[in-house]
């Protein structure tokens, strides 16, 4: 056996005995998603059909802000989205049991 072939076979040895810790493992601990508690309401005019993903920051306090449009399949619905998005209420992401600020893509 040649030396490129022992340092060839030692390093895929070596590779498959190192493990990558799993995403859960790195994040650390149990964590559950932001959620719609209830949906708000829009004063601007809806302009037809379509789907408009927002993105909201919830804070651990509750609180939040829509910060912007990420996708959208019909631009003259932004403004109405947006204005739902922020009118509202969320209950905030948890890790570990304890409220945590994330961010919540809010489709409509």
């Amino acid at each position: 056996m040649t030396f490129s072939r022992i340092v060839a076979a030692t390093c895929t040895i070596a590779m498959a005995a190192t493990t990558v810790p799993a995403f859960a493992q790195v994040m650390g601990g149990n964590f559950t998603i932001a959620k719609v508690i209830k949906q708000g309401t829009t004063t601007h005019s809806v302009a037809g059909p379509g789907t408009v993903t927002v993105q909201v920051q919830v804070n651990a306090d509750g609180t939040h802000k829509a910060t912007k449009v990420l996708r959208s399949t019909n631009h003259g619905d932004d403004a109405a989205a947006m204005e739902i998005a922020q009118n509202s209420k969320y209950k905030p992401a948890t890790r570990n049991g304890k409220p945590t600020t994330t961010f919540y893509d809010f489709i409509l």
